[in-house]
């Protein structure tokens, strides 16, 4: 444990750069996301802006992107070459499929001083996007870069056992790699990798997300603008589970008016140093607030709601005071804690996990720090995920 300090001590140093140390950079980045969820076309579709800075004492000549969802929707791709060579023998491991990102369009808004382009041709292999750059990007030099995406949400809609359907997105867009002192690291994704392992871009996020307005939403982010629906599904975590039950199908039964709305919910989300940026929807949310340091705020939607959220509740200070007794205090007023329907992931200020036991709870939030607070290569440093 004293290791894992030490680590999280070094590692915060490089995250967080001092100005005065020219040899101890960071790339500034920032994404601007506007994304649409429809039901109807089984699809997101989005449109993003990437503002990058190079404080790297090196000319860039090109930019990696990459899109991990798509890890197994390839034969010819690193994870599933991987994934069957591991299958010949008498053991199978199958893992899941992410849902297939497609990059429709990429132009280059600025590079430096020069602002005319034209649309970009692009090298899309494996899960790396290979971008050259229409001309040199110097050091102190920025660009910004726009481009139109969707994601095909066609199986998820299909394999949901309520509609319409729940949808948590963790790897939803194109992300930016990592280039340092060791220069870029753009290696695809690998089989038997996590969501955590994924190795991208500190940036400030700007998220603005539309689902239909009986949809509630949760992000990994400050909401800025907008109404992610929360107080109309807010109840009291009062009485027994019975009472609670009860609680729960009236409010849903006076929600499903909503389904048969036109409306759009919009709400816009801020999130300042992420690496990625994740999100969960679904128009059978409940909501339950436990005030306190930090503010909780749980999200469920099963039958079993009252005992996820009450145990959940109850374990949590033990696990963050452990956490907090090694690594330091959690870092943000509130955390939003959502019941996931397998998933794991963590970024500061939002919790996916399945179970409200004291070991689930203490491995998934282990993520709001490792490596979601440092950024971690999951590839090279796996030891530390796990």
């Amino acid at each position: 444990l004293l290791l894992i300090s030490a680590l999280f001590l070094i590692n915060s140093a490089i995250a967080q750069p001092s100005q005065s140390n020219k040899k101890n950079w960071q790339q500034d980045a920032r994404y601007q996301i506007e994304v649409a969820l429809d039901t109807t076309a089984q699809q997101l579709s989005g449109e993003m802006t990437i503002y990058y800075r190079n404080n790297s004492p090196d000319t860039l000549d090109r930019i990696y992107l990459q899109a991990p969802a798509n890890a197994f929707h390839d034969e010819d791709n690193t994870a599933m070459r991987e994934m069957q060579r591991v299958n010949q023998g008498g053991v199978r491991f199958e893992q899941r499929k992410g849902y297939p990102l497609t990059i429709s369009s990429i132009k280059f808004l600025s590079n430096g001083a020069k602002t005319e382009f034209a649309i970009q041709a692009f090298d899309f292999h494996d899960t790396i996007l290979n971008l050259s750059l229409p001309q040199a990007l110097l050091p102190g030099d920025t660009l910004a870069l726009a481009l139109q995406f969707t994601q095909d949400y066609a199986r998820r809609c299909e394999r949901a056992k309520t509609k319409p359907p729940r949808i948590d997105a963790l790897l939803w867009f194109p992300l930016l790699c990592v280039y340092d002192e060791a220069g870029w690291h753009a290696e695809p994704f690998h089989f038997m990798m996590e969501n955590e392992d994924v190795f991208s871009e500190f940036a400030e996020m700007n998220v603005t997300l539309r689902a239909p307005a009986n949809y509630i939403i949760v992000g990994s982010g400050e909401i800025v603008a907008g109404d992610a629906g929360w107080n109309e599904v807010t109840l009291a975590l009062a009485g027994d589970s019975s009472a609670f039950r009860l609680q729960q199908q009236t409010l849903i039964a006076a929600r499903r008016a909503k389904n048969a709305q036109p409306a759009m919910r919009v709400v816009r989300f801020h999130a300042r140093k992420q690496h990625n940026f994740i999100w969960s929807a679904s128009p059978r949310f409940i909501h339950v607030e436990r005030p306190g340091a930090p503010t909780l705020h749980l999200f469920a939607e099963s039958a079993g709601a009252y005992a996820w959220i009450k145990n959940t509740s109850a374990h949590l200070d033990t696990v963050l005071a452990f956490t907090a007794s090694h690594t330091g205090p959690y870092a943000f007023s509130h955390l939003s804690l959502v019941q996931s329907g397998g998933s794991t992931a963590a970024q500061p200020t939002m919790l996916l996990c399945e179970d409200s036991g004291y070991f689930e709870l203490a491995y998934a939030s282990a993520g709001l720090y490792f490596p979601a607070l440092i950024a971690s290569n999951g590839l090279k440093s796996a030891w530390m995920a796990r």
